[in-house]
């Protein structure tokens, strides 16, 4: 695992991702459980943070009404916060999680 961040994820970052995840999800496609990820629902018209298994959403996690909801959420999650401790399942806990690096390689990759 990557060296684990305390640092916030922050306003400028959360306003990238937010822009880029409405026209590419941030999800791992692969056999069953891919971790979890962040996408645009059209038909919603809401950000979703939510558990994917092979490579779809599944589980809702959280929803946001609002892309200012979103960001402030994002904006204030760090890695240790985005662990997942508070897992009931301990399967769950550090397991394909979000991450600062994650979320800035998804942006970069994504606008090049």
């Amino acid at each position: 695992m990557d060296s684990i961040s305390d640092s916030k994820v922050g306003t400028e970052l959360a306003q990238q991702v937010a822009k880029v995840v409405k026209d590419y999800p941030l999800m791992d496609n692969h056999r069953e459980y891919c971790g979890v990820g962040l996408f645009w629902h059209k038909g919603l018209k809401k950000y979703l943070y939510v558990r994917v298994f092979d490579g779809c959403a599944d589980e809702t996690l959280i929803e946001f009404d609002t892309e200012q909801e979103f960001i402030e959420w994002l904006a204030s999650q760090s890695d240790e916060m985005l662990r997942g401790l508070d897992e009931e399942n301990p399967f769950y806990r550090d397991n394909q999680r979000l991450t600062l690096a994650r979320l800035n390689e998804f942006v970069s990759k994504m606008r090049s």
